[in-house]
Formats: structure tokens, C-alpha cells, sequence
């Protein structure tokens, strides 16, 4: 494989996450104003509820096929037989989460409401999985995945406004958002031949896979119960409306942590790759790089979102949503 610029993967990489920022600074303000804070608190309590379910397809398969993908990017042959298998492995975890996530319907009634929400957020799971996505980061191929993000989402702004026009429509802004972030993944099943052939194995070779997936998966899980279990909880013990306000705020704090956290799906690949080289030095030498850059721009993120928290939410929500600035702060 031909070793590509980090300075343009970089690029395309902050091209991508400003669209991911952009799209949802024009789009939530709208939905906001549409669907009102009891409507947006019922998706994103979806949302937060089929997080578990996907952290249980995912594993830490995604981080892990992207090390060990990178290491064996020159050699076709072997990156068919690794991302095969790894496949394969995900293929399993997929058919366990929806099996989980099907009793867990079936077992807590209070979710009656949420049944037909959840099941068209659940999607989400499948395109990820049959998408494996991790190929085109561990190969370096920024440039089709953000010409990809930026197709879909442009796509997805149009449907947005066009069917949802009032609060009844939420579940078709549920799926317009689940079409927006994982509907690319279809397109993957074709454009990944490029690089090698994957395919559904049953020689997954579990012993060599699964310890180091588990062991990612563990620092999955803290991320997944960190950024998700409030949102849960709040679904649970209070209303909608309540899980609307703080949603929003985690919303808008997400956006601002894209562009803090972009820099390292770039650095990846190529890390993986010197650490297979055992260059040392070169590792050293990017991770300061990317811990002063993260600095750079972490720190500003932090005191900036601070200081203007009520007017970032009166732009982002309206006046309705003014209660998030606090959460928000």
C-alpha cells in the first residue's frame, strides 16, 4: 500500500469532522423547534439504550481490526485472511446483541412505548457490522470516507426536511439519523473488494482474537457506560421532557469533542504500522505531536463552552431548551 500523507489524512479527516459538526448545528436546531424537548428526549433515550446493544456487537473489534489491519496492509493475501476473520467474529456478536436486545424488549414492559423507536434505531447495529468500516480507516482511505460522510449527510438534511415537519414525526427523524451515520456502511460491502476479499468464515481462530477484543472491549465499556448510563438513567427515573434538556447539552458537548478526539483515528493506522515496525522513535515523535495539538485545541473547547454555555444552546435549541446551558457548562 502506498503510505499516504498524514498532513492530508489529517485534512480530510477535519473535513469530515466539521461536516459531522455541521450537519447537526443545521439540523437541531430545526428538529429542536419541531419535535419540542419531550419528542427529542425520547430519541435520544433510544439512542442511548441501543448503545449498550452495539458496544456488545462491537467488542473492541472496531480499535482492535484497525491495529491489526494496518500491520498487514502491504500484503493482500493476509489482510483478506485477518479482516475475514475478524468479520466473521463480529458477524457472531451482532447475532448475540439482537438476541439480547429481543428479550430485553419482551422482558421490560415500561419500553412498550420505546418498541418501535428502538427497533429503527437497531439498525444501526447491523449496517455497522456488514459496513466494517475499520478496513477503509486501517487502509488510510480518508478520502472515501469523507466524501462518503458528506454524500449521506447532504442526503439525510434534504429527507430531514422534507418528512419531518411536526412533533408526531420523531420516528422519522429517528431513521433519517440512523440512515445519516450508518446508512454509507451499505456502500462498504462493495468498495472494500478494492482492497481484499471479505468474506464469512468459519476459521475465526477465537483463542488469537478474542482475548485482545475483550481487553478493549473492557476500555469500551467504561467509555460506553461513561457517555451513555446518564442518559439511561434519567429515561428511567424521570420523563422525556427532562431526558430532552440534559440530552441536548450531552449533544452539544459531543459535537465539541469530535473535533478534540479527530486526531487520533488519524494517527492510528499509522501508529499500529511503526509499532509492527517496532520504531520507536517515530511513535514517540507523533504522540507529541498529537498531545500538543490536543492540547491546542482541548483546552480553548473547554474554557469557551464554559463561558457561553446559554448562548450556545439558545442557538443550537431555543429558548425551550435554555435549562440545558447548566448540564451544558
Amino acid at each position: 500500500m502506498k503510505q499516504k500523507s498524514l498532513k492530508k489524512n489529517s485534512i480530510l479527516n477535519v473535513i469530515k469532522t466539521l461536516s459531522s459538526i455541521i450537519f447537526p448545528l443545521i439540523t437541531f436546531p430545526y428538529i429542536s423547534r419541531v419535535l419540542l424537548p419531550t419528542n427529542v428526549g425520547k430519541v435520544n433515550f433510544g439512542s442511548s439504550f441501543i448503545s449498550y446493544f452495539s458496544m456488545i456487537a462491537s467488542l473492541g473489534i472496531t480499535t482492535y481490526a484497525i491495529r491489526e489491519c494496518s500491520a498487514v496492509s502491504n500484503d493482500k493475501e493476509k489482510l483478506g485472511k485477518k479482516s475475514s476473520e475478524i468479520f466473521s467474529i463480529n458477524i457472531c456478536t451482532t447475532i448475540v446483541a439482537y438476541l439480547l436486545l429481543a428479550i430485553t424488549l419482551m422482558t421490560f414492559r415500561k419500553l412498550d412505548v420505546y418498541r418501535t423507536l428502538i427497533i429503527i434505531q437497531s439498525t444501526s447495529i447491523l449496517f455497522m457490522t456488514l459496513g466494517a468500516d475499520w478496513l477503509n480507516t486501517a487502509m488510510e482511505d480518508f478520502k472515501y470516507i469523507t466524501i462518503r460522510t458528506l454524500a449521506f449527510q447532504v442526503l439525510s438534511l434534504i429527507l430531514m426536511f422534507i418528512f419531518v415537519r411536526d412533533q408526531t414525526d420523531y420516528l422519522k427523524y429517528a431513521a433519517i439519523s440512523v440512515f445519516s451515520a450508518s446508512g454509507a456502511n451499505i456502500a462498504n460491502i462493495f468498495y472494500r473488494k478494492r482492497f481484499c476479499k471479505v468474506t464469512f468464515t468459519f476459521d475465526m481462530q477465537w483463542k488469537k482474537h478474542f482475548k485482545p477484543i475483550l481487553l478493549l472491549f473492557v476500555m469500551i465499556l467504561a467509555q460506553t457506560i461513561f457517555s451513555s448510563a446518564d442518559v439511561t438513567m434519567l429515561g428511567i427515573m424521570r420523563s422525556d421532557y427532562e431526558v430532552g434538556i440534559y440530552s441536548t447539552a450531552h449533544k452539544i458537548e459531543n459535537i465539541i469533542s469530535q473535533v478534540v478526539s479527530s486526531l487520533a483515528w488519524v494517527v492510528m493506522p499509522r501508529m499500529s504500522a511503526y509499532y509492527a515496525e517496532r520504531d520507536y522513535e517515530k511513535i514517540n515523535d507523533l504522540l507529541r505531536k498529537t498531545l500538543e495539538l490536543l492540547m491546542l485545541i482541548g483546552i480553548p473547547a473547554v474554557a469557551g463552552t464554559c463561558m457561553l454555555s446559554k448562548e450556545i444552546v439558545t442557538i443550537v435549541g431555543g429558548n425551550n431548551f435554555i435549562e440545558a446551558a447548566l448540564p451544558l457548562s
